[in-house]
Formats: structure tokens, sequence, C-alpha cells
């Protein structure tokens, strides 16, 4: 093997950097990489790379994971310039020349937004940056002079943050990382089965048609959003969790009491509202449950196969998704009591809520399930008599 990428790669991965081949004397990745965003690349996969692209020049993915960097990108003679007159510190760290500036790399927490920062001086947090031994690129010190990213810098890109609810937005979704968002954490999805909806982002946002890249902007795909612009994102919260931000709405005035910032979905949260036809924030108990149904979809889970005995009069369709929701439920303690609320079955079966009303009456009535008490003013549910017990693996 030859070239910058075969000679450079596994020194690169062994700092900790996910790393990308790039067409040679361009910024453009030879192959995918989006879920190098959020998962540390092996050292087979690295080798595997260098193998089919031994000549290309080589990327590494700001913002981890593994050792996470930001890159201040002097552009021009007035970066110094500016940097003086702030007061902003620049202590030594790892920096290389290109052929239009100095490139000063230090450590960070996570992906960060990219940011328009003073004059000719651009911070990059997240995405692809060129490095040596590429095409006109050079070490002036090298990563072993990392440090970290002085406090002021930090404030200066949340200051950025901050005031995205003032900019255009839907026409800067793809270039702002809207990062640190307050996003929740997944509530009790391990215990309904398994693999951290986190770790399947890539794969669900493919499930459902979107593009599968943390900053690049689409048109939002939540019911109801009919723009024809990039309007939503996809950016890592501040705890990891993979969110959706909806850059065309705002979550009230702040004089009302609301944070003027859009708001942010989960990807649990946007499935559920992709498949329900309407868009929906998601309590803990439902939110786990959705993420279990997403899990089943992408043929990650399996959950176990309940006999309820539908009436002739309740379409395949919506017998199914009952018996997946009991299946759901049981995964992990079968016979425990199933909540049916009109309203989450009306959003599970995508049917409206006189309908959802209509359908647990019919449910009752034929025997395919009983009513056993309520907790919390939820009416739980199992199969009905005769049928409790007689759970088979799928």
């Amino acid at each position: 093997m030859s070239g910058a990428f075969a000679s450079d790669a596994p020194a690169y991965h062994a700092h900790g950097l996910n790393i990308v081949p790039v067409v040679p004397g361009t910024k453009r990745s030879a192959v995918a990489w989006s879920r190098w965003q959020h998962e540390r690349q092996t050292a087979a996969e690295v080798g595997e790379l260098a193998r089919e692209y031994p000549d290309g020049d080589i990327a590494v993915i700001l913002g981890g994971p593994g050792l996470s960097l930001g890159d201040l990108d002097h552009d021009g003679p007035a970066a110094v310039a500016s940097v003086r007159a702030e007061r902003l510190p620049l202590p030594p760290t790892a920096a290389f020349e290109a052929r239009r500036g100095h490139h000063l790399l230090y450590r960070t927490t996570g992906p960060l937004p990219r940011t328009a920062m003073l004059p000719d001086l651009e911070f990059l947090g997240s995405g692809l940056l060129v490095v040596p031994r590429s095409a006109g690129r050079h070490w002036l010190l090298d990563l072993d002079h990392l440090t970290d990213l002085p406090r002021a810098w930090l404030d200066r890109v949340a200051a950025t943050r901050d005031t995205l609810h003032n900019v255009n937005t839907t026409t800067t979704a793809a270039r702002y990382a809207y990062a640190y968002l307050a996003a929740p954490r997944l509530s009790g999805s391990e215990e309904l089965g398994g693999c951290p909806v986190g770790g399947v982002w890539p794969a669900a946002a493919r499930l459902l048609g979107l593009p599968d890249e943390l900053g690049r902007g689409f048109r939002c795909p939540l019911p109801g959003h009919e723009e024809r612009r990039a309007s939503a994102a996809w950016w890592a919260g501040e705890n990891g969790v993979i969110v959706l931000v909806d850059f065309h709405r705002r979550d009230g005035e702040e004089a009302h009491g609301g944070s003027g910032r859009p708001p942010v979905y989960t990807v649990p949260e946007v499935f559920a509202s992709i498949r329900a036809g309407r868009t929906l924030k998601l309590p803990g108990t439902s939110h786990a449950v959705w993420a279990a149904r997403l899990q089943v979809e992408l043929g990650l889970l399996r959950p176990p196969v309940v006999p309820l005995r539908f009436p002739a009069s309740v379409g395949a369709p919506v017998s199914e998704m009952v018996r997946l929701l009991f299946g759901i439920h049981w995964l992990r303690e079968p016979g425990k009591p199933v909540p049916l609320s009109w309203r989450f079955v009306s959003a599970w079966c995508r049917i409206d809520e006189r309908a959802a009303g209509a359908l647990v009456c019919t449910l009752l009535a034929a025997g395919t399930i009983r009513f056993v008490g309520k907790h919390r003013g939820i009416s739980l549910f199992l199969p009905g008599a005769g049928e409790l017990g007689r759970v088979r693996p799928e």
C-alpha cells in the first residue's frame, strides 16, 4: 500500500479519530461516512478503507466520536487582527497550513456548530476536515500538541447557537448544528427490547426515507409540514441523543414563557409522527413502546406473538397492530396487563379517536380483551378468557 491515506490512516485512528478517504485535491469524500459521526471506527474498517483507497487524501471527522476535535480556520490576515482586537486566547496547539491559511485544532466535548466567528475566521465543530498529508497541507505542530478549546471560544460558539432562532433558519438548516439541545433521554427503551435507538438512527432515517447525515438540511417530514425548502435537520443533543430540529417552528415567544427556539423531536417521536399521520410528543412509557416498534420494523427486535382472536369486523392491519402492541409490552413480562387509552390506540393504529374507542369496545364485546383495572387513570387489559398464557415465540 502506498499514498497518503494508506500510510497515515492507522496513525490518525490510533489518536482516537474517525477518518475518511477523500478524492485527491478536493474536499469530497470517496465513501459514505454518516454513520461514523456517531460510531467509532474499527481498525478493520480503517484497514479496508486503506486497501480500497490507498492514494486518497485523508479527512478526519470533527466532533467525535472518540477524540473530539474543533477547528479554528484562519482564511486571511484579518483573522489575526480580529483575534487580537477581541483579546481572545489562542494557546499553542496542533496546527497545519493549507493553501488558504492556517488551521488550529483543539479538543472539544462533542459536536459543535459551524460558526462564522470573526472576519476571515470560522469555527468548524462537526463534519469533515481534510488534514495533512493531503495535497497542499502540512503540519506546523502535530496532534501530540493538542490542547483544549479555551472557554472564551466555547462561549462565543454558544452565543451564536443561542441566536439561531433570530436567523432565517429555513435557509441555514444545513449550515448550523443546533447543538446542546435539551433533548429527552430515552426512557425505558432498554426494558422494552434491546438495541438503543441512538445506535440505529441511520437505519431509522433510511427506513423513513430521510437523510442519514447530521447537519444536512431537508424538508421537514412531520405531518402537515409542506415546505418546499430545507426546514429540518438531524443533530446530536447535549446528552448524545439524536434529534430532529424543526427549524420552521418556534416554541412560543420568550415573553410568554416559551423558549423562542425551534422544537426538537427524538427519533422515535419522528417515527411515531410519520406512522400516526400527526405530530406527536411522547411521554416516557409511550416513547419506549414506539422505540420498540421502530426496532421491530428495522428487524432488530422480535416480540412474542400473542394469540388474540379478533372478530371478522376488525380488519387485518388494525388487528396486527393490536397484536404487536401486546407483544411489545410482553417482551419482558408475559401476561402483564397492557394499557390502552383511546388516544394511544388512535395514533398506534392510525385511526381517529372515535374509531379507537369503538375498536376497544368491539374487542371487549368479542372477548378479544378483558378489562382488569386501571393504573394512573389508564385502563388495563389482558387477552380474553382462555387466551392468557398461550404466548409462543415467533
